[in-house]
């Protein structure tokens, strides 16, 4: 039997190898996070993990140790994780360079999906001004009310918001950045559930939550903001009437949540945009937003396309919109990977632009979300 001190003395030099190697996985774990910032890979990719555990238990020579490292990696991949999260977050955050103390516009009011969305975004040291209308919001932004406007632009379940995606090329404002929001919806009121008659709504809450309603022979009333019609539905006091809204909304105004969760989809998401009067463009952005006018020729559609795809440029989004003064003609809202920056991404949009009629940039900024498929 060895001495312990001569034990101790192995375990020693066993330890300064691990730091060693540990500093060389952290370091290159930095590269990792790198790469992903560029390239919008998500933080978390549960397969590899599971396949890195699994081929290094499978080195092991003594199998009665297979359990203590398997505990050993998932560890070892949390700090890897954590350190990622901290390097991307201080990246996006530099990415954000907002003016400081900004007045934030919104449509909508307290307790509202955008009103959530603004305090994810901007997360402190602001102040909001909201608004009845997308046009509104918009307008207060052009006269220099506010700083920065927030509004949603497209949800996974029921697709584009056309309202804004027109006010965007009506205003030319630039996009500076984008906030994707997992929009939970409730059925919020007061009493139970077997009295209601009525339920209020933004058209966006009663798309979204069909299935739930279907179940039930309940009126259904619009209303211009989903946090609008549950303060309508606590100032009429009426057991009968409910609405679907957000849990902020019920806490902000004082009802129940008679139902959690009653949208179609689990995984409800809406993309809100962030809007400035300033374009972004520096090097942190990788992601373009555009929007291009066709010639009417043949295959004008498909020669743009195969233009992007040719570049090995990650085509993010195609919307189409009819052009308001010209019937049977269309436009196009593309996003794009990529930084305007970049030698190879600035002469595929010239190409794009010698392809098209008319190309307008409407913004390229830093998206964490926004970038992979």
């Amino acid at each position: 039997m060895r001495d312990i001190e001569e034990l101790r003395k192995d375990i020693d030099g066993i330890d300064r190898e691990l730091v060693k190697l540990f500093e060389k996985r952290m370091k290159v774990v930095e590269e990792v996070a790198t790469y992903k910032i560029a390239t919008g890979k998500a933080l978390k990719d549960p397969q590899r993990e599971a396949a890195l555990i699994e081929k290094n238990v499978a080195l092991l020579e003594d199998s009665r140790f297979e359990r203590l490292l398997s505990v050993f990696f998932k560890d070892i991949m949390e700090y890897s994780r954590t350190h990622q999260q901290t390097l991307m977050t201080a990246v996006e955050d530099q990415a954000h360079d907002l003016k400081k103390n900004p007045i934030v516009g919104y449509q909508g009011i307290n307790g509202s999906f955008s009103s959530i969305a603004v305090k994810k975004f901007f997360k402190e040291s602001y102040s909001t001004q909201s608004f009845t209308t997308f046009e509104e919001t918009f307008d207060s932004l052009y006269n220099n009310q506010v700083d920065y406007i927030v509004l949603p632009i497209e949800n996974s379940s029921t697709g584009a918001i056309n309202e804004v995606y027109d006010l965007l090329l009506k205003y030319e404002m630039q996009i500076i950045g984008d906030v994707y929001l997992n929009v939970r919806h409730n059925l919020i009121g007061q009493g139970s559930i077997d009295k209601i008659q009525a339920v209020y709504s933004h058209e966006q809450g009663f798309k979204q939550s069909r299935k739930f309603l279907s179940d039930f022979d309940w009126q259904h009333f619009s209303y211009s903001n989903t946090a609008e019609s549950v303060k309508h539905v606590k100032a009429l006091n009426d057991e009968t009437l409910a609405a679907i809204a957000s849990v902020e909304a019920a806490e902000a105004y004082g009802l129940d949540v008679l139902v959690e969760n009653i949208q179609d989809h689990d995984y409800n998401t809406t993309r809100f945009v962030v809007l400035s009067k300033k374009a972004l463009n520096d090097d942190l952005s990788n992601k373009i937003s555009m929007v291009i006018r066709l010639s009417h020729e043949p295959r004008s559609l498909f020669n743009v396309l195969e233009l992007i795809a040719k570049s090995n440029i990650n085509m993010l989004k195609i919307e189409s919109r009819p052009i308001p003064d010209k019937p049977w003609a269309y436009m196009f809202y593309i996003d794009i990977a990529g930084n305007i920056n970049d030698e190879k991404t600035k002469e595929t949009l010239e190409q794009v632009r010698q392809a098209c009629h008319s190309v307008l940039i409407l913004g390229n900024y830093y998206s964490r979300n926004g970038v992979s498929q």
